[in-house]
């Protein structure tokens, strides 16, 4: 699947609605109003707010992850709580049915309901858009990557966990404002 080519299929500048090119390895411009965007390891980011907007930093990003996963582990055993579960309930009920070829993930954080998404649609491509670099590093690595990442909360009175990867082809992420997605009117089938 290569989602690079479905990209450039419907993205678009999102300040002028234009057409985007891949300029080198590390820069993607529009064709219209020449602004640039960058490519940071291999992600994309279409804000200039992107790059350090919210939870810059790792250890931020670790331990929000590490939150959720403590109230998953801990409160509920390992079970999806509250907005995930409804999420994944309608996703099972609805998604489904229509077997969407394209879905977006709007503010995908550090991928917890794209990679969900993912694993039940192999079918589909899927594209998570959030404005942090930090959520976005982090998503990478555990759901593109399938690196396990340790978590070393113990100044939080956590202990240490261990997040395992999972390897996902057909998953692309992407930096930017949501209230400005840098994609054609109606590329996706679900969001």
């Amino acid at each position: 699947m290569d989602l690079w080519r479905t990209f450039f299929k419907i993205a678009i500048c999102p300040y002028c609605r234009k057409k985007l090119i891949r300029r080198t390895e590390n820069e993607i411009s529009c064709t219209n109003c020449e602004k640039k965007f960058p490519i940071k390891n291999g992600i994309p980011y279409f804000s200039p707010n992107t790059m350090e907007f919210k939870y810059p930093i790792l250890e931020e990003v670790d331990r929000y992850i590490a939150t959720c996963a403590f109230v998953d582990e801990i409160l509920n055993q390992g079970t999806s709580t509250g907005l995930y579960s409804t999420i994944n309930d309608l996703f099972n009920y609805y998604y489904i049915k229509i077997m969407p070829k394209r879905i977006l993930d709007a503010g995908c954080g550090p991928g917890r309901t794209t990679r969900d998404i993912a694993l039940r649609a192999p079918w589909a491509q899927v594209f998570g858009i959030d404005i942090s670099r930090g959520m976005l590093t982090r998503a990478k690595e555990m759901i593109i990557e399938g690196k396990t990442i340790e978590l070393n909360l113990i100044s939080y009175g956590w202990g240490k966990k261990k997040l395992k990867g999972v390897k996902i082809v057909n998953l692309f992420l992407l930096g930017g404002d949501v209230e400005r997605l840098p994609f054609l009117d109606n590329s996706f089938d679900g969001c």
